[in-house]
């Protein structure tokens, strides 16, 4: 009798263990995972460095804004008027600075690179993408202790996951430019690691604990919301998360509920002096139908592409666009990679899907993991309608739209890919094909940027 109620108590403490990847990844040392992290970060540093010193900056309008990189003059612009005036800029229909729709929060961390007016537009411009880079260079290590969170001792999976975001060439290229995406894409990546936090310590944290926490995390959605207003879409990806753990643990349902309640009006409140003032400017909190109407003369418009291409055409195009563009198109969506680079990127994003497929229909997820992809889905769902419904006014098929999902992206690509894998050389395997891949994309897309500018 003692033997059966010792050999239940020891199926139920295991049952209540937090499952790892399906990759069963084998133990990675602590001090081994922060020294490759490290090395990850300072790779990351020195390809952006010379990204940043391979691309000009270039004042001239182009049809999707700056020249090398896309919208960094008005996005340059807007500091200097932040600057200039002590305050944000009034956005006018045709005028150049058209990102003055934006809050005003990354513009002003700026401000310190952009000091000294006597210094040229091209040092000033490559100043402020050192904030870029930094905010890229936190990303990453964010995204490790994401997916740690997520599966407790994955060390490797984490390291997978964050060399996804460093070396992916469109991201590594965002991070070498002027533009608020790189600290938009921080604040969802740490609301995610805190929501992950959170959820895993329901069972442990007193109920005071947990709606003290979440209304903490209230005021990083708030501060999200003065970067970027496409944070927004995180918040039902956190109700999400809630209440999938929330209907499984009904002992803890209701702190959960309460203290996802108070973190959105929290936010709300912190957000709410910038969506007023759009109210008052543009007559919409988002300000959304200001911008289509400002940049509408300067952008080809669906009718337009669907003329020249025809239907299948166009949705052809813009697939194929899309894809290849979230790797990497550079110079403002006019400086490919050979084809046979991205046809290689499809390949291995095959094998990941069908490998997330496998896992998600395995279900050995702990609840935890399981809010955490429920989470995921909400994201990329809404940032894939945040994208189609931008994309019926202006031909915009750039992959960069999908970035607010992008630890979604690379959870998924870390667990995918080893899951589709012999199992028992499942990380060797994964992180040769995860190294080869982003070695050779990240060297075509030096070489292409370095001898589109710099070429004879």
């Amino acid at each position: 009798m003692t033997r059966k109620k010792q050999a239940d108590t020891n199926k139920k403490q295991n049952a209540q263990k937090p499952s790892r990847s399906e990759s069963a990844p084998r133990p990675l040392g602590a001090y081994v995972a922060a020294g490759l992290l490290s090395a990850i970060v300072v790779v990351f540093l020195i390809l952006g460095m010379t990204i940043n010193a391979a691309t000009p900056f270039s004042t001239g309008f182009q049809r999707d804004g700056g020249m090398a990189n896309p919208d960094e003059a008005a996005h340059l612009l807007y500091v200097k008027q932040l600057q200039q005036h002590g305050h944000p800029a009034v956005f006018h229909k045709d005028s150049p600075d058209y990102e003055a729709l934006q809050p005003p929060l990354y513009y002003a961390i700026c401000l310190p690179f952009a000091s000294g007016n006597k210094v040229g537009d091209e040092a000033v411009a490559k100043n402020v993408r050192i904030v870029s880079l930094f905010f890229g260079a936190v990303i990453i290590v964010l995204t490790f202790f994401a997916f740690v969170a997520l599966f407790p001792e994955d060390r490797i999976g984490g390291l997978l996951a964050s060399a996804f975001v460093a070396f992916l060439p469109m991201a590594l290229s965002l991070c070498a430019s002027v533009g608020n995406d790189t600290l938009t894409n921080l604040v969802i990546v740490a609301s995610f690691l805190s929501t992950f936090c959170i959820l895993r310590h329901v069972d442990t944290w007193s109920p005071t604990q947990i709606v003290g926490s979440l209304c903490a995390l209230g005021v990083l959605l708030g501060a999200g919301m003065w970067v970027k207003t496409s944070t927004l879409l995180f918040w039902p990806a956190l109700i999400a998360m809630v209440a999938v753990v929330g209907t499984k643990k009904h002992v803890i349902c209701r702190p959960l509920a309460m203290g996802c309640a108070l973190s959105l009006l929290i936010a709300a409140v912190i957000s709410a002096p910038w969506l007023v003032r759009n109210v008052a400017l543009y007559g919409d909190p988002l300000a959304e139908q200001a911008f289509v109407e400002g940049l509408k003369d300067r952008n080809f418009s669906i009718d337009t592409m669907i003329h020249l291409l025809g239907p299948w055409g166009f949705l052809l195009t813009e697939f194929s666009w899309t894809f290849d563009s979230f790797w990497g198109v550079f110079d403002s969506m006019t400086l490919f990679l050979p084809k046979w680079a991205y046809l290689t990127a499809f390949a291995a994003s095959t094998l990941a899907l069908i490998g997330l497929v496998k896992t998600l229909r395995a279900s050995k997820l702990d609840i935890v993991q399981q809010s955490a992809f429920c989470g995921f889905g909400v994201l990329t769902f809404l940032t894939t309608m945040s994208f189609i419904q931008y994309n019926t006014h202006f031909f915009q098929a750039q992959g960069r739209y999908f970035f607010p999902a992008l630890l979604p992206f690379a959870v998924c690509w870390s667990v995918g890919l080893r899951r589709v894998m012999p199992q028992k050389y499942a990380d060797v395997i994964a992180g040769a094909v995860s190294v080869g891949l982003f070695a050779l994309m990240d060297a075509l897309a030096v070489a292409a940027i370095g001898g589109r500018f710099h070429g004879a």
